[in-house]
């Protein structure tokens, strides 16, 4: 018996660890926010098969995903840390994407 599949409570999400130029794909279904002692912010993304994948706030993810309603289909493309123009600091960019719906969705959706 060495095919286990494992069994994960509702919710239970998956976070995104992206190396440079990768994307993750899907519709935003979540923004949880105060997690943990560090009072994180986390951006759920569910993927085309159905899978639940957080990635967690950071200041250019805030300032782009934060104004998408929830069920916005979005596209997060990791671009690398990046060198501070106001410090000695680097900080983690990202492109985001968004593709609006087709009126088939639309439809399915309610919303015509």
């Amino acid at each position: 018996m060495s095919n286990w599949n494992e069994v994960k409570r509702e919710g239970d999400v998956s976070t995104w660890r992206p190396e440079v130029n990768e994307a993750l794909e899907g519709v935003l279904t979540e923004i949880t926010r105060n997690l943990g002692e560090n009072k994180a912010t986390l951006y759920v993304i569910t993927t085309a098969n159905d899978e639940k994948v957080g990635a967690w706030e950071t200041s250019v993810l805030r300032s782009k995903l934060e104004r998408l309603p929830i069920g916005t289909e979005v596209k997060i493309v990791y671009l690398g840390k990046r060198k501070s123009k106001a410090g000695p600091g680097s900080y983690h960019d990202f492109q985001v994407f968004t593709r609006p719906k087709t009126e088939a969705e639309k439809v399915f959706m309610g919303e015509e």
